[in-house]
C-alpha cells in the first residue's frame, strides 16, 4: 500500500518554501530546487523529471485532506514501504503509525526476493 495517509507528512520549513515556491511559480528552476529537497543526498534529479514537475505545477493543483486511513479492519498482509531519506514520510514515521493504525508488525529490512 502507499504509506500516504498513514500520518500527517512531515514538513520542514525549507521544504514548505520550495514547495510553496514551486507552486506560485512553476518553472524549471523552481521544480529543480524543489526535486533536490525530495531526492536522495547525492542525486540530481533527471532533466525529464523537472520538465514533468513543470508540467504538474502549472496544470494540477495538490488537494490536501485531513482524512487518515482508518483503522485496520481486516487481517489481510500489507507492505508499507519507505525510503531511508524519504523527505515526507520517513521510516521511523510511518512504521510508529503502521503499527497504531493498521496493527502491522515492523521490520527494518525489505522482505526477501523471490
Amino acid at each position: 500500500m502507499a504509506p500516504g495517509g498513514l500520518c500527517r507528512l512531515k514538513v520542514t520549513p525549507r521544504v514548505l518554501l520550495a514547495f510553496l515556491g514551486w507552486l506560485a511559480r512553476p518553472r524549471p528552476a523552481s521544480s529543480l530546487r524543489l526535486l533536490r529537497l525530495l531526492s536522495a543526498p547525492g542525486r540530481t534529479p533527471r532533466a525529464e523529471l523537472v520538465d514533468w514537475m513543470t508540467l504538474v505545477g502549472r496544470h494540477a493543483r495538490p488537494v490536501s485532506t485531513d482524512d487518515l486511513v482508518p483503522a485496520a479492519t481486516s487481517r489481510a498482509p500489507v507492505v508499507i514501504a519507505s525510503g531511508d531519506h524519504d523527505v515526507f514520510l520517513p521510516p521511523d514515521r510511518l512504521r510508529a503509525a503502521a503499527e497504531q493504525r493498521l496493527q502491522a508488525a515492523s521490520t527494518s529490512s525489505p522482505p526477501p526476493v523471490t
